[in-house]
């Protein structure tokens, strides 16, 4: 099977794919040394990345069941799933706090992605949700593309920021 995309959807992407870079950039206010890892660093305690590395393989396995669910036309657990996904377990509210605005805005886009498979669920064709599906998983990649969890340290007395790790 052959997935089309229209010009729109790929002008779409690829903006968004740019505005990450760009959002990366400017955070950082520098370009990566070759071998150095551009992505932002977002610095964040032990059980905060937990949090997010649990919630990141939730969105996997949801995409994961959503495709296969898709192929089988079983629209409950398309809704279902989706459903779940589109709205957490609010246990990220203090880290968003301290994620800066462009991580912000993409998992709200990729919360507002799951929003729309769920709703069009129950009536939209199945390569449809397929498609929207897939537009979801461009959101987690661009993300990842973007920036990176690491470990929050303990900053030395006089050190405005810890160093990057």
């Amino acid at each position: 099977m052959t997935m089309r995309f229209s010009l729109p959807f790929l002008t779409l992407l690829l903006g968004l794919l740019i505005g990450a870079a760009g959002f990366a950039w400017l955070d950082t206010g520098r370009i990566a040394a070759p071998g150095e890892d551009p992505r932002l660093a977002i610095r964040l305690t032990p059980d905060e990345r937990a949090h997010v590395r649990g919630e990141m393989l939730e969105f996997l396995n949801g995409v994961a069941v959503i495709s296969d669910a898709a192929l089988a036309g079983d629209r409950e657990t398309i809704a279902e799933t989706a459903d779940a996904l589109k709205r957490g377990d609010g246990g990220g509210q203090a880290i968003r706090q301290k994620v800066p605005e462009g991580f912000r805005l993409m998992s709200r886009d990729l919360r507002q992605g799951f929003a729309g498979i769920s709703e069009m669920a129950a009536t939209a064709d199945m390569e449809s949700i397929q498609r929207a599906t897939a537009e979801t998983l461009h959101r987690c990649a661009a993300c990842h593309g973007s920036y990176r969890v690491i470990p929050q340290s303990r900053r030395p007395a006089g050190l405005a920021t810890p160093p990057d790790g």
